[in-house]
């Protein structure tokens, strides 16, 4: 598991490697080593504090999969906005994506407001269940907006994703909708 999970910063130190950058040289060793000094003993580690925290640690991952790949994050409640009007929740989507061989994450908020399940699946081609979101990683303690990202890292060709759960357009439920079960936002496959 640890192999796998680690699978993406490699990457990024192979690229590193071939485009040239971040080398250590006999050239520059010195120069490092006085700018690795100065980093440390000037750092303003309170900063720390103050940084974004991702709930979900994959995301910095997802994020550097554009750079890494130079694959655009696909924003998938676009899809779905053509179809409708701004802020309508709308139940059990699917949406089908081809190839999806480029994109390695699909990340979404989701959000808990009564006695519902938030449900995502991606299918293969022939209907297989090739990635779900695992009940145990979904928060039901609070009705706040969590971040989950399912890792798809592995799957290839067509996929059709499945969203049990509503999708809206914004961080916000529609007049009389807070009451219901679940809702999902920011659909993006990275």
């Amino acid at each position: 598991m640890m192999q796998k999970q680690e699978a993406w910063i490699n990457s990024l130190m192979f690229r590193w490697m071939r485009d040239g950058e971040y080398l250590l040289t006999k050239e520059n060793y010195m120069d490092y080593l006085e700018e690795e000094r100065e980093f440390y003993t000037g750092f303003d580690y309170e900063s720390l504090n103050g940084q974004d925290d991702y709930e979900c640690d994959y995301y910095a991952a997802a994020l550097l999969n554009r750079e890494l790949c130079g694959v655009e994050p696909l924003n998938l409640t676009e899809l779905f906005a053509g179809d409708v009007e701004e802020d309508i929740l709308i139940d059990g989507l699917r949406v089908s994506i081809q190839d999806v061989d480029d994109y390695k994450y699909l990340v979404f908020y989701g959000r808990n407001m009564g006695d519902g399940q938030i449900s995502v699946q991606v299918c293969d081609a022939q209907g297989e269940i090739v990635a779900e979101l695992a009940e145990e990683d979904v928060c039901y303690a609070d009705q706040e907006w969590h971040q989950y990202l399912l890792d798809i890292s592995n799957v290839r060709g067509d996929v059709t994703i499945c969203f049990g759960s509503r999708i809206t357009y914004g961080e916000y439920l529609p007049d009389g909708e807070a009451s219901s079960d679940v809702a999902l936002r920011d659909l993006y496959l990275y």
